[in-house]
């Protein structure tokens, strides 16, 4: 079914231009852009009355007006070549703003810790930030399935995520097949267990090398990704539709044939999810779709060759390992692992070498 938070947020829109009493939840995935950092990531707000928490910080919010202000301890550790000693500085991160009347988007300023140059190796950066706010929604599962028939062998590994939820109230919301950050999407797939995994696959828009375009299809219709031959890397096809009865699928196919797949069989397993972002810049238009197989689904384990969850009960949003992305572009794919420490390390995009 559909997230709550449209509605929500819909409702907010009605009533703060009826009623000056109408009050601003924060709660929520926001998508924060800094200018100066030339970077986004994504911010993940809990608000309860005038208190806020979140990975950025915590502090607190005045829900009348919208302005609220969060903080962070940071730390900036550099070791330098002899003679010189290590650099060790505490500071602390802070995040100041307002949110919009219509509690989608919010800009303000921020102040952070990080690493520097040779002569300044800590440093504080201010910079202007915008959000806007990421519009998620869940969907009820079938089955997800994670093969791996010859461990040790990437190249044999499969995965099939799919999900029906009949009589859904769910919409689709996003255009994959436009160009740039507005189009394309963001499959995830996670699996938890004794050796959990997850994997992020970035599937941009484009035209694969037999002319045809990735993404086609329309809200009316749906949409589909296909790349048989792997230009863009493992993921082979991708579709997401709502049907004229109601009925709202995802579907994806992962297979290792065409690039490196790190999902495998958690052997064993207790749950998994797949995540479906339409569009690739989360601050575009286009909706994230959560696709839950939580501890209730039907598990079915085999060793380190299989990992199978179906008919989930329950549908929701999914927390699991850090993820590996895997970004495809027509001529190359690049896999990097994000592991976040502190609110300042979000925003080390690079390695800063400080020693050539």
């Amino acid at each position: 079914m559909t997230g709550a938070l449209r509605a929500v947020v819909a409702a907010s829109c009605l009533c703060l231009a009826t009623r000056a009493a109408a009050q601003i939840d924060m709660t929520g995935t926001w998508a924060v852009s800094f200018d100066y950092l030339g970077a986004t990531l994504e911010a993940t707000f809990s608000q309860s009355g005038t208190a806020l928490s979140s990975n950025l910080g915590s502090g607190t919010i005045d829900p009348s007006t919208g302005v609220f202000h969060v903080e962070a301890p940071a730390t900036c550790d550099v070791t330098l070549p002899p003679p010189f000693p290590p650099v060790h500085v505490e500071g602390t991160d802070s995040f100041d703003g307002t949110v919009a009347p219509d509690g989608l988007t919010f800009s303000g300023s921020s102040s952070v810790l990080m690493v520097g140059t040779p002569t300044h190796p800590c440093v504080t950066i201010d910079s202007p930030m915008q959000a806007a706010r990421i519009l998620e929604q869940t969907l009820l599962g079938k089955s997800l399935t994670v093969k791996d028939p010859k461990p040790g062998d990437f190249s044999k590994r499969k995965i099939v995520g799919l999900a029906n939820e009949k009589g859904s109230s769910n919409t689709l919301v996003g255009d994959p097949t436009l160009g740039g950050g507005a189009g394309g999407a963001v499959l995830q797939v996670l699996v938890n267990g004794t050796t959990p995994s997850a994997q992020e696959f970035t599937l941009p828009q484009g035209t694969s090398t037999a002319g045809q375009p990735f993404w086609s299809g329309s809200t009316a219709k749906g949409f589909k990704y296909r790349d048989p031959r792997g230009d863009q890397g493992p993921v082979t096809a991708v579709s997401i539709k709502r049907s004229g009865n109601g009925s709202f699928t995802i579907k994806a196919v992962v297979s290792g044939k065409h690039g490196f797949v790190l999902v495998a069989p958690p052997n064993p397993g207790s749950d998994g999810c797949m995540r479906l972002d339409i569009g690739i810049d989360p601050a575009e238009p286009g909706d994230r779709y959560w696709v839950q197989f939580g501890p209730e689904s039907t598990i079915k384990n085999v060793g380190n060759t299989l990992f199978k969850a179906s008919k989930p009960m329950l549908e929701g949003k999914c927390s699991g390992p850090a993820t590996t992305t895997t970004t495809a572009s027509p001529t190359s794919t690049t896999t990097t692992t994000t592991v976040y420490s502190s609110p300042s390390r979000a925003f080390l995009i690079q390695p800063i070498d400080l020693l050539g």
